[in-house]
């Protein structure tokens, strides 16, 4: 099992709530080392604490694009993303350019098309 960073060792700030944030960063935590079940639990966590935090949706999402062993659930992921709501809803959420570039990225990584459409698109 890889060693993860410590919450306080990634820095990932967001317009998310403060009482939110830290499973957030553990999440972000988790992602980054291929710890996929965890990640998901902290942004399912996250999004329990603070329903309208999109980039929670955004890390929960992420979680089904498994690049370490080429798995994708690509209709998990849309799951996730519907939960949210429809994509300018979403954007609306993102309070920040940074928070909308990410949330479009999603959109393209996990939108129509095949896999390798969807992926030139998102490369793009």
């Amino acid at each position: 099992m890889a060693a993860q960073p410590a919450a306080e060792e990634v820095s990932f700030p967001t317009s998310g709530s403060a009482a939110a944030q830290p499973f957030f960063i553990r999440g972000v935590a988790a992602l980054h080392t291929f710890e996929y079940e965890d990640a998901n639990e902290a942004f399912r966590q996250a999004q329990r604490v603070d329903l309208g935090f999109a980039m929670a949706y955004w890390g929960e999402a992420m979680t089904y694009n498994q690049t370490l062993w080429r798995n994708e659930d690509v209709a998990a992921a849309r799951q996730v993303l519907a939960r949210l709501g429809s994509a300018t809803a979403v954007r609306g959420r993102a309070s920040t350019p940074q928070e909308r570039a990410w949330l479009s990225a999603i959109e393209i990584l996990f939108g129509e098309g095949n896999e390798t459409t969807r992926r030139r698109n998102y490369a793009d």
